[in-house]
Order: C-alpha cells, then sequence, then structure tokens
C-alpha cells in the first residue's frame, strides 16, 4: 500500500492528493497534541473522507528509553492516550520513534535502554492487542562521548535487538530512508528479516530535507521501484510535503481517479 504523510497544518492539501490519485491508498498522519486530534476529528467527519484509511505517527518526542520512571509512566499514559482517541478510526499501524537517552548512560548499557523500550511497546501491546507498531530508524550528529542527549535507533544492531527480545508479530521496523542516508547506515539486514515498512524521502546526507524524486539523476522512478522491488515493504509512505508529494506520484505515474 502506498500512502502519504500529513500533519495537520497540511491534512487538507493531502486529504485532496489522496481524493486525486487512486493509487494513494491511505494517510500517515503525524500527532504530537491534542489540537492535531481535533483537527483530524474534523475532517474525518466529513461524508467525503469516510473512507479514507489512516495510520498515525506518535509523537515526535514519545520517549521508550525515558530512564525516569515518573516521565516514562507520563510518556505511556499520553501515548495511550491518543491511541485510544483515534481507535475509532481503526488506523492501520502505529509508528514511534524509540527516543533519546544520554550519551554516556546508553553506551555503558545500551542494552538496557533496548529493554526498556520493549517493555514500553509490550505495555502498548497488552493494552491495545489489535494494534500493529513500527518503530523507525532515526540520525544523529553526535559522534562521541559525552554528557549530551543522543537518539536511540541510529544502527541496526538497536532493532535488531529490540526485535528479538520483543518476539512479537505485531512490531515492525520503519525504514526512514532520509534518516539512513545521513546516518550512512544499511538497514537491509533488518528489513529482510521482520516486517518491515518505508518512509521514502530523500536528502543530499547533511540535514533531513525530505526531498521527492527527480526525473533525471541518482534518485528517480527507476530508483523508487528497484528499492521496493527488491524489499516488499509492507507499507510505503511518501514523507514529503504536498508539492513535492505530487511531483513525485506524477513521476511514479501513479494513476488518476
Amino acid at each position: 500500500m502506498i500512502g502519504i504523510s500529513a500533519l495537520s497544518y497540511d491534512l487538507e492539501q493531502k486529504i485532496t492528493l489522496f481524493h486525486e490519485y487512486k493509487d494513494i491508498e491511505f494517510i500517515e498522519y503525524g500527532i504530537d497534541e491534542a489540537t492535531d486530534i481535533e483537527a483530524l476529528n474534523h475532517h474525518m467527519s466529513k461524508k467525503e473522507n469516510k473512507d479514507i484509511k489512516i495510520s498515525i505517527h506518535l509523537p515526535l518526542k514519545t520517549n521508550l528509553v525515558e530512564d525516569i520512571g515518573f516521565l516514562r509512566d507520563a510518556n505511556f499514559n499520553y501515548v495511550s492516550n491518543i491511541i485510544r482517541e483515534v481507535s475509532y478510526l481503526k488506523p492501520l499501524y502505529f509508528n514511534t520513534h524509540l527516543g533519546n537517552v544520554f550519551y554516556s548512560k546508553y553506551t555503558s548499557n545500551y542494552k538496557n535502554y533496548i529493554q526498556k523500550a520493549n517493555e514500553f511497546i509490550q505495555r502498548l501491546l497488552v493494552e491495545f492487542p489489535n494494534i500493529n507498531i513500527y518503530t523507525e530508524n532515526v540520525y544523529s550528529f553526535l559522534n562521541q562521548a559525552s554528557s549530551d542527549l543522543c537518539a536511540v535507533g541510529t544502527k541496526p544492531i538497536e532493532f535488531m535487538d529490540l526485535f528479538e527480545i520483543a518476539n512479537n508479530k505485531s512490531l515492525g521496523f520503519c525504514f526512514d530512508l532520509g534518516h539512513a542516508l545521513i546516518q550512512d547506515e544499511d538497514f537491509s539486514n533488518v528489513i529482510k528479516n521482520y516486517n518491515s515498512m518505508l518512509h521514502f524521502n530523500l536528502n543530499d546526507k547533511t540535514s533531513d530535507q525530505h526531498l521527492g524524486l527527480s526525473k533525471t539523476g541518482k534518485y528517480t522512478k527507476k530508483f523508487f521501484y528497484e528499492l521496493i522491488d527488491k524489499y516488499g515493504f509492507s507499507y510505503i509512505v511518501l514523507e514529503l510535503d504536498s508539492s513535492k508529494a505530487k511531483e513525485t506520484i506524477e513521476i511514479l505515474e501513479l494513476n488518476k481517479l
């Protein structure tokens, strides 16, 4: 299934694209706060939008590896409330980053934090046994030991360890191509060995630019379809702004309604 990403500010534009192209089958909607849910409810209540399939990107600040108990519980309660409030839409899946932790603490005992991520996910799956969760690779420019916060989920081994510990078919991997380009990591083994979906966006490896395909050069229609044929992702999300999404859709020659 091919979908497009949306946030509250461009949801209406993305709905227009959904209605224009029949090969766009769902919208992955990012939620950070209550007003984002209100915007989603407003648009989904319209008769013409009743057949739109939705998936949810959980808040970017969701921190599955939080090591302060009170904050971890508060984080879990906030996420579970979001899931509960959008459950009437029967989302295809929920996507999440793993979170952040102090670099020095993480490198001294990283498996402890992978276990914390697993406990957070398992707790969600007990409370909501019918949902599917994907965990997404991220990037970090922090490359030396320090007391700074570092992003968890930059390396393939982190996900291999997480999925081995979790051993749950409701948990999958979200391969963000743009993040992998910046981090310069090869996630092929993770994608091949576990249920995986794709966030498709591109960049020049210096920042998370969320660029789309081009008609010439390295990243063309051929590149996209070879990537899809190689890995057979469960879901593909064009994680682009409205104009770049439309350009990419047209380069891919997806069918209009």
